[in-house]
């Protein structure tokens, strides 16, 4: 990993953060120049360092990336369903209590009113027996069976 250069190095700074020559005292402050390569000559040591660095630097902020956009998927998709699950609670909830007005009345119905609902000509008769022959039917005709 690539080191800031030595203190000594550096320029000092103004209150601003910039750079300031000058320094308080009225003298300037004397910067110290890193040696030069021969003309010519090239050191990539230190530019393949810098590069692999970035590099490295960038795979991570990519990898960061991937985790990030992978949450927000699973956010996304987890706030979707709790949605979802919210309004089917919500829209049976409603069906509930719309059923209850319509079939409420009907449930209050008289116990007489009940005892006459399952009667044949008059004749009271249980849920049960409700589907059972009248002696009052028709028989059908000559060979029916």
């Amino acid at each position: 990993m690539r080191q800031p250069p030595d203190t000594a190095e550096r320029r000092p700074r103004a209150e601003s953060g910039a750079p300031d020559d000058a320094r308080g005292d009225g003298t300037r402050a004397s910067v110290t120049v890193p040696a030069q390569c021969p003309p010519g000559q090239r050191d990539p040591v230190p530019l393949a360092g810098a590069i692999g660095e970035l590099l490295e630097v960038s795979d991570e902020r990519d990898s960061w990336i991937r985790q990030l956009m992978a949450a927000g998927r699973d956010g996304y998709v987890r706030g979707l369903a709790d949605g979802v699950a919210l309004g089917r609670r919500l829209e049976a909830a409603e069906r509930d209590r719309a059923w209850d007005e319509i079939a409420g009345p009907i449930s209050r119905i008289d116990p007489a009113f009940m005892s006459r609902r399952w009667a044949v000509r008059g004749e009271p008769r249980s849920r049960a027996a409700f589907g059972q022959a009248h002696p009052g039917d028709f028989k059908g005709g000559k060979g029916a069976a």
